[in-house]
């Protein structure tokens, strides 16, 4: 059995998927093969990497900037004064706006919308689907998920939803694997599923693209379509398929989270309570 986990753009460039890499880490210590992608910073670094040439000034500058813009990010020189930090990122997104205005998308270091079709709108998310060659990331996940097709015989494919900014283009991918493998079984999940799925009068849309969207914590239930028996031994987080990401941070970071849900669980405008979440944490010694 074989899995592929895939964090889709755009969410914060700055670390790796803590969901990810929790996901990762149970499939790990349960012995399962797997695959984990951080797609976010692929994508980004793709469209930013991807640019040539540009009529304007403006455009121009922010492209021969690039590697020393990237550079100041990942040390401290961009961090140490607060109009070289404005500079670094206003030209970052400079790029990846010349990338993208084509499509009729609008990206951002930590944020993508296009004006035709909405993340809110079920319909929207299955016509970025059906049209999956027009999204601007469409270039990097074809090559990309191809490139793991033709190494792995995958049987599920694994995408992590978790902001708006990251629904339209996930779609995009789920609809790419659904008509180039139609074999593979594509499960959802993650913080905005979660919401869909807990809300009142929730009826599954996508049926017929998602075969199976995941409330909640995945690990129990991506186990057992792994064909695994879930144990209550929580594992570590395995951010070893991440180490070689280029993250747009000084340092590197590791988002760890020690617990689930909420202890109290009494605020009345608390998505923990409306959603049912039960509180877990791990042991001390974890």
């Amino acid at each position: 059995m074989h899995i592929v986990l895939i964090n889709p753009p755009v969410s914060r460039p700055c670390e790796p998927p803590a969901g990810l890499a929790r996901l990762a880490g149970t499939l790990r210590g349960h012995g399962c093969s797997y695959l984990a992608v951080d797609a976010n910073i692929e994508g980004l670094l793709f469209l930013l990497k991807g640019a040539t040439a540009a009529r304007d000034t403006w455009s121009r500058r922010a492209i021969n900037h690039l590697e020393e813009n990237l550079s100041s990010l990942t040390s401290t020189r961009a961090f140490e004064n607060l109009g070289r930090y404005t500079r670094t990122v206003t030209e970052l997104n400079r790029i990846l706006a010349c990338m993208s205005n084509h499509s009729g998308a609008h990206i951002t270091l930590n944020n993508y919308s296009q004006a035709d079709l909405s993340p809110v709108s079920s319909a929207d998310l299955l016509c970025s689907a059906q049209k999956h060659r027009e999204n601007v990331f469409y270039p990097y996940f074809k090559k990309r998920i191809l490139a793991i097709l033709e190494e792995y015989s995958l049987d599920i494919a694994g995408l992590s939803l978790n902001y708006l900014s990251q629904a339209l283009t996930c779609f995009a991918m789920a609809g790419f694997i659904k008509q180039s493998c139609p074999d593979i079984k594509i499960v959802l999940g993650g913080g905005l599923v979660t919401s869909w799925m807990k809300s009142p009068g929730w009826k599954d849309p996508f049926s017929g693209l998602i075969d199976e969207m995941v409330a909640g914590p995945g690990e129990e239930r991506l186990l057992a379509l792994a064909g695994e028996q879930y144990s209550n031994e929580a594992s570590l987080p395995d951010y070893s398929p991440f180490t070689e990401n280029r993250y747009l941070s000084p340092c590197r970071t590791v988002p760890y989270s020690a617990s689930s849900g909420c202890y109290w669980g009494n605020c009345s405008f608390c998505p923990e309570k409306a959603e049912g979440n039960r509180y877990s944490c791990l042991s001390r010694a974890k």
